[in-house]
């Protein structure tokens, strides 16, 4: 017996697919573009600390997902904006800890540190599981791109 409600397979004509390099690089920019926004300075005056609030609208997806797929992005998109100079260790000194929230808002409010000084901005996109990236570059890999 089947299951009338069938989950629609992936193929490449599929609007939704998209590359994990496509992915990562529209969110990079959408990041680089709010953090701008946002007033922080390029670059931080020092090694910098980060701090991440991910909101979630609801706890189906696993916490430690949802960090490991955005804070890349996130990084990323801060050094696209010049406000990190580099993603290296001796430019980003350390985490400074990941709450998480659930509730209407959906997105991540990050937190830039040097010292005593503190930017912070809010980035108001879902953004993807690792699992997610993983599988949209699988799907690349597969195509060839």
């Amino acid at each position: 017996m089947r299951d009338s409600k069938r989950t629609r397979r992936w193929s490449p004509r599929t609007p939704r697919a998209e590359s994990y390099n496509a992915v990562k690089a529209r969110l990079q920019n959408d990041v680089a573009i709010h953090a701008l926004k946002a007033g922080l300075p390029r670059p931080v005056p020092g090694p910098a600390w980060l701090s991440f609030l991910w909101c979630e609208a609801e706890r189906r997806r696993d916490p430690d997902n949802v960090r490991a797929g955005g804070t890349k992005i996130i990084l990323d998109g801060l050094v696209q904006a010049k406000v990190l100079p580099k993603d290296g260790v001796r430019d980003v000194v350390r985490f400074a800890g990941d709450d998480y929230e659930y509730g209407a808002r959906v997105g991540v409010v990050v937190t830039v540190g040097v010292q005593a000084l503190v930017w912070r901005f809010f980035f108001p996109h879902r953004l993807p599981e690792l699992g997610e990236l993983l599988r949209a570059e699988a799907r690349g890999a597969r195509r060839g791109g």
